[in-house]
């Protein structure tokens, strides 16, 4: 049965290495972020580990040894689930209050003590004399407790203000909720095991990757677009008729020096949100250099 688990997850661990390779090489996203992806792996790696050791020990005969390490397996499990969710809420949250630190922490606290309750007194599962995973009342906590953290990270997107993907971000989420949620339900109803630790390592790779996209092709201080978005548009666009327009910010150097370069910063943010919510559908703002922009209308 150990050899069928390694070949069953084989994928999976190949994959986590993989994207372990990427985030380490991949200089583009912020550190903060990186080592949250890096923390993610390996969570994600032990609890792959965590049930190929379930499902083994569900494979021996009725044994004592075989019955607690069922239990303390699938313990795990529902103690960790929940800590890969809260992860992509560390990812999109740039300012963390008191009252976000409550929302990430007091959930899974909640399930931490439910879990290790259960141990001494099941309310959420037991295993029986058989070696059988038996489902108790209360065994959706831990699920419930990811759906809760996919559904506050929606409303950080949703009451996000300074986002000017917003309506991406928001899209974003509520596919990352559906495909979560779609995995729990589908380990509760037909008991698939490493169902929802598949999916986690699914999102989470996607979620790495429209980052990475998103900090290569959008300038991350302002909103505009990148000089690598601009190369793009207009190798794609040759022969077409459009509108190039160049702006250059006047005295930004003396307003960086004087005032601090947070006081120059907050200049291009109102110029560019400016220029933003007047253009037209088919205009597009790009950030060449630290304070020229370039315009472009196609026809």
């Amino acid at each position: 049965m150990l050899i069928e688990g390694i070949e069953a997850y084989y994928a999976c661990f190949v994959g986590l290495i993989m994207f372990f390779v990427v985030v380490v090489i991949n200089r583009v996203i912020p550190k903060r972020i990186r080592i949250l992806f890096f923390i993610q792996i390996i969570l994600i790696f032990v609890c792959l580990v965590d049930t190929w050791l379930n499902t083994y020990f569900k494979s021996l005969t009725n044994s004592n040894f075989a019955i607690y390490g069922n239990l303390i397996t699938t313990t795990i499990n529902y103690i960790l689930t929940p800590i890969a969710v809260a992860i992509f809420i560390l990812v999109y949250v740039k300012h963390f209050s008191n009252t976000i630190k409550t929302i990430i922490i007091v959930p899974f606290v909640i399930n931490l003590v439910c879990s290790l309750i259960n141990i001494f007194a099941p309310f959420e599962f037991y295993i029986n004399t058989n070696n059988e995973f038996v489902r108790l009342g209360a065994v959706f906590i831990p699920f419930l407790v990811c759906v809760v953290y996919m559904g506050f990270l929606i409303y950080f997107a949703v009451s996000e203000k300074e986002n000017r993907n917003k309506n991406y971000e928001i899209a974003l989420q509520i596919v990352n909720t559906i495909i979560i949620t779609s995995a729990v339900i589908f380990e509760i109803v037909l008991d698939i095991s490493l169902l929802l630790w598949q999916i986690i390592f699914i999102a989470s790779l996607f979620y790495y990757l429209e980052l990475s996209l998103q900090l290569i092709l959008q300038d991350s201080l302002t909103g505009a677009l990148s000089i690598v978005a601009y190369e793009y548009f207009i190798n794609i666009n040759k022969g077409h008729v459009g509108t190039i327009s160049v702006i250059d910010v006047n005295d930004l150097g003396f307003i960086n020096i004087k005032y601090g370069k947070d006081v120059g910063d907050s200049v291009l943010v109102a110029i560019v949100a400016s220029l933003l919510k007047y253009k037209t559908k088919r205009t597009f703002l790009y950030r060449i250099k630290d304070d020229q922009f370039i315009l472009v209308s196609r026809d």
